[in-house]
């Protein structure tokens, strides 16, 4: 068996945020208190490169990353250290303003970050106003940082990404490489009736290993469970998938494997 070598690390550095989002894939809020030190950080990474050293990209995400303070700023020091590129994904709650923002990701650039990811939408903005993403873009983006934020798209969103795309105060930046912006799914998981034993459940779907009470354990790779299916193996294992009009690639299955019993 061929394996890939890992080229990327992502690092929950913390749980504790400063918005409490429907639907967060981790559960974060400002009540969590749960967080990485430096050394415990530094060790992660230490025997994660022991282990793959095709790594080439270290991610600091949370929860709230900024909330480490110089925890984060020493991380992403080591990280560069070592010669490996880092990421921050953030809400930017501590860009109030432009000059805060660039004096917050000047420190940051010169300790060797090389990209910023944001976070917004509609339940974000409940608690980071929308200002705050566009305060924090021109900051990275003047800093020559690469630069992404990723919009919750659910059925019911009011906050879209052509607003960013067409606000006056980012359009000197819209034909630069190092600028993306775009929609992620975001689907909010029912804690009474789905339990996440190890994965992630939220942003871009549901995978991982959860709990049902009707169907007990199972594997999930769902994008949307309004188009989701379950398989159940020979062994017992169950696995709960999802695709693009989920009746018509149910029903060329189903006859598939009529015919292949006959």
């Amino acid at each position: 068996m061929k394996y890939i070598d890992p080229k990327s690390l992502t690092i929950i550095t913390t749980y504790s945020c400063t918005a409490a989002c429907k639907g967060c894939c981790f559960g974060c809020s400002p009540k969590r208190k749960e967080k990485l030190s430096f050394v415990e950080i530094k060790n992660i990474i230490d025997d994660f490169l022991k282990e793959f050293p095709s790594i080439e990209v270290i991610i600091f995400t949370g929860g709230e990353p900024f909330l480490l303070g110089d925890d984060l700023l020493k991380a992403v020091k080591y990280a560069s250290s070592l010669h490996k590129m880092s990421r921050i994904v953030s809400n930017a709650y501590w860009a109030k303003n432009y000059k805060t923002a660039y004096c917050m990701l000047r420190k940051y650039k010169e300790s060797g970050l090389c990209e910023i990811n944001y976070s917004t939408g509609d339940s974000h903005q409940e608690y980071v106003p929308y200002d705050n993403i566009v305060f924090a873009c021109r900051a990275a983006l003047d800093l020559s940082l690469s630069t992404g934020v990723n919009v919750e798209t659910h059925e019911c969103k009011k906050f879209h990404t052509k607003t960013l795309q067409s606000d006056v105060r980012l359009l000197k930046y819209e034909t630069r490489k190092n600028f993306w912006i775009k929609s992620g799914l975001w689907i909010p998981i029912d804690s009474s009736c789905d339990v996440r034993v190890c994965g992630i459940g939220g942003v871009c779907g549901f995978i991982g290993r959860f709990y049902n009470k009707k169907i007990g354990y199972y594997t999930s790779y769902v994008g949307d469970y309004s188009q989701a299916f379950l398989v159940k193996k020979c062994n017992g294992r169950k696995y709960v998938f999802s695709c693009e009009d989920r009746d018509n690639f149910l029903s060329v299955l189903k006859n598939k494997l009529m015919n292949e019993k006959h």
